[in-house]
């Protein structure tokens, strides 16, 4: 028992550690935003950045809290981005106020959707085709994984190198799986029932193909240590 709670533990630091790195440059790019258009002291930036970066740990863990369930997500990162708004204005002053209120905040849809050459769109396309998706529910589709983009890339990162840390390895594979898995729960949130039972039989081949490449990879291994 207290493994596996080590374990969750690790996994949820992890997620946590590869959201917050993966969102440092769209943090910076926004601080650097807002420096320029409200003419931002040395000092405002640095804790405008800190209250950013603050949203962005408070997104992971509802993300984990919500898991599933579309609605209230969607909920919770309207709620964040009003605390947010509300502490950065508690920053500025009142001319500063007056500019901040005229420019639009970052929303989720305005995410950078996957280029039309990533696996993500190739993905995307995919699931249109197999599971008849509205036009709706491409945009819906799309989003899911632009929200997740760069925290399965930071995930990734050094997961080729076999010659890495093992323990640091099975963990990086476990927090994936456990983004992947957040990801098909968000999915089946979009789809209808009929949808749902074609997502679940592909899915079920995902996972035969990936074990199937699993059995091949152990049977090179075991060629090469009978010679």
């Amino acid at each position: 028992m207290k493994t596996k709670l080590t374990l969750l533990i690790t996994l949820a630091c992890l997620l946590l550690a590869a959201s917050v790195a993966a969102n440092t440059d769209r943090i910076d790019k926004r601080v650097a935003e807002l420096t320029d258009q409200l003419k931002l002291t040395e000092d405002q930036s640095s804790r405008v950045r800190e209250i950013l970066v603050g949203s962005s740990e408070l997104a992971v863990i509802d993300k984990e809290r919500y898991r599933g369930n579309r609605t209230a997500m969607k909920k919770a990162a309207d709620e964040r981005i009003e605390l947010v708004n509300s502490q950065i204005k508690e920053v500025l002053t009142d001319e500063q106020k007056a500019e901040f209120v005229e420019i639009k905040p970052p929303r989720d849809s305005d995410r950078e959707r996957p280029a039309d050459d990533s696996p993500f769109a190739r993905q995307i396309q995919g699931l249109t085709d197999r599971l008849n998706l509205t036009e709706e529910q491409q945009v819906q589709l799309a989003d899911i994984y632009a929200a997740h983009a760069d925290e399965l890339s930071a995930l990734r990162e050094g997961m080729g190198n076999r010659s890495g840390d093992r323990s640091a390895m099975k963990q990086k594979r476990e927090a994936m799986k456990a983004v992947m898995d957040e990801i098909n729960d968000e999915i089946e949130n979009i789809l209808d029932d009929a949808q749902n039972q074609e997502f679940e039989a592909w899915k079920s081949e995902q996972q035969q193909r990936r074990g199937k490449g699993g059995q091949r990879g152990g049977g090179r291994g075991g060629r090469r240590g009978g010679n």
